[in-house]
């Protein structure tokens, strides 16, 4: 017995040194890019946030003056499989899809099917109930409509298996707060209550997936779906969720440390606003392909960063909407603070969120938890969009790697 334990010791010392020595079993560098003459300084500083570990899966993308002028992809769809990030890979863009929401609304007033003006009654009757009858189109694109909170359970399956069934619970929710006297983010309500409007104003009366799918991702072959359909899987990325709390609450990402207090507070504005339906917080849940598929204009979009680019510049040629109409869509109806997620101060103007440009001005668009950001610039007929599979803490467009890509952009649009 006591020579089998010897030999039993030393096998398990010649597994330990195995274990110890064995080459790493990492994945190789990934990336792939495109750069028009004069942009190879983006494409630099891509490949370089790929090499230190910044970028694990992202798409970085721009359009001037309606071309594209950058698409850099690298890192990887599934981490575990070693599946790479492609120019072919889509992946969920969370609350980026509201900007898509949004610009349904603003194509249907530009047919005249729809006034920002009239209450949201007038085409949804059922709406009015609980002191609802005055709440506009306007306030809905502003934020300010007080609907962000929805008091009774949802399941967002029913946006596929019983939509009456959420419709009814929507129409029947008492405000939080007076239309028009605050600004708070309308998370989770933001898709269903445009595709309540959308079914009932389009002539043809299609949903707002159908409406997306027909009027802009067919005519103008955007890679863009409202709710995945089965067949696209297989190019889409997995979803990682950010760590959260970590170090950048304390350092560049402060303010979101207050945001995660409150969403974590049981009775909180915050919490009320974004947790219902719970399910949309499980990244397991996100990455199943059935419930992928549901079609929810809040956060259940699916694209990459050069299709979103390439959304917002049809918008600033007068393709989409008018064009007189885009090159004011970076000054805001609003502003002051966000009472759901505590920011002061929030910009918005027709359903697009405002921030700060690298060379100072204000550019329009909505960025997606987790980094996802697509937006435009009416000044320099500029379009970006920063689109990643492996979340950062920053949900505001505010992720400094999309920052850094962009001032780059900036940059050599300003040497040329």
């Amino acid at each position: 017995m006591s020579k089998i334990n010897v030999l039993l010791g030393i096998l398990g010392v010649i597994v330990a040194i195995f274990a110890i020595f064995r080459p790493t079993n990492n994945p190789p560098l990934n990336y792939h890019i495109f750069t028009e003459p004069g942009f190879e300084k983006v494409a630099e500083i891509f490949i370089n946030e790929v090499k230190n570990g910044n970028i694990q899966g992202a798409n970085f993308a721009a359009y001037h003056k309606g071309k594209l002028i950058v698409n850099l992809v690298g890192g990887y769809a599934d981490k575990e499989t070693r599946n790479p990030w492609t120019f072919d890979t889509i992946t969920q863009v969370f609350s980026s899809t509201k900007g898509v929401a949004m610009t349904a609304l603003n194509h249907l007033q530009s047919k005249g099917l729809l006034d920002y003006d009239q209450p949201i009654s007038k085409y949804w009757p059922e709406f009015s109930q609980n002191g609802k009858s005055n709440i506009t189109i306007k306030h809905l694109l502003t934020h300010t409509a007080g609907m962000a909170i929805i008091e009774k359970t949802w399941d967002p399956k029913d946006l596929l298996e019983n939509y009456t069934k959420v419709s009814e619970i929507f129409a029947e929710q008492k405000p939080s707060w007076p239309a028009g006297t605050k600004i708070g983010y309308h998370g989770l309500t933001t898709g269903v209550l445009v595709d309540n409007i959308v079914r009932r104003v389009d002539l043809s009366h299609r949903s707002l997936s159908d409406y997306v799918a027909e009027e802009f991702s067919f005519p103008y072959q955007l890679d863009l779906y409202l709710g995945l359909p089965l067949t696209e899987n297989y190019r889409t990325a997995k979803f990682y969720e950010v760590n959260i709390p970590n170090l950048d609450m304390f350092t560049t990402g402060r303010k979101y440390l207050s945001i995660f207090l409150n969403l974590i507070k049981p009775g909180s504005l915050t919490n009320a606003a974004l947790t219902n339906p719970i399910e949309y917080l499980q990244s397991y849940w996100l990455n199943n392909p059935y419930n992928r598929a549901i079609p929810d204009g809040s956060l259940m979009g699916f694209s990459n960063a050069q299709t979103l680019a390439k959304f917002y510049s049809l918008i600033l040629s007068g393709e989409i909407l008018n064009k007189e109409f885009a090159k004011d869509l970076n000054k805001p109806l609003v502003k002051g603070r966000n009472i759901i997620v505590d920011i002061e101060p929030s910009q918005i103007s027709y359903g697009y969120f405002l921030i700060k440009a690298p060379h100072g001005g204000l550019i329009f668009g909505h960025p997606g938890t987790g980094g996802q950001a697509a937006f435009a610039d009416p000044k320099f007929d500029l379009s970006l969009s920063y689109i990643t599979n492996y979340h950062s803490l920053y949900g505001l467009g505010d992720d400094p790697r999309f920052l850094l890509l962009s001032s780059a952009v900036y940059d050599c649009i300003k040497n040329l």
